[in-house]
């Protein structure tokens, strides 16, 4: 899938974005990307927008957090899917 997003924390902090960058692209379900995002970003549609709130338990791929946060942090993403291939 590729995807355009923003990430905040819920102070409005900008965290994690692709921001003028291409879609970023990953394999749906595969352990390179956040678990959040693997659940949340499933039966989307091309074009659909979803905000997705992850929790720090799941803002990590088996163990290993993605993003670096301060400890404990929920991160708030705007999520577009813009293709699939």
């Amino acid at each position: 899938v590729y995807i355009n997003y923003v990430g905040k924390l819920q102070d409005g902090k900008t965290v994690h974005s692709n921001g003028e960058e291409k879609p970023y692209k990953f394999k749906l379900g595969s352990e390179k990307v956040m678990r959040g995002w693997n659940l949340g970003i499933t039966g989307m549609r091309i074009g659909e927008k979803r905000r997705l709130t992850i929790p720090p338990s799941l803002c990590n791929n088996g163990g290993k957090s993605v993003v670096e946060l301060p400890k404990d942090s929920t991160i708030i993403y705007e999520v577009e899917l813009v293709k699939v291939r």
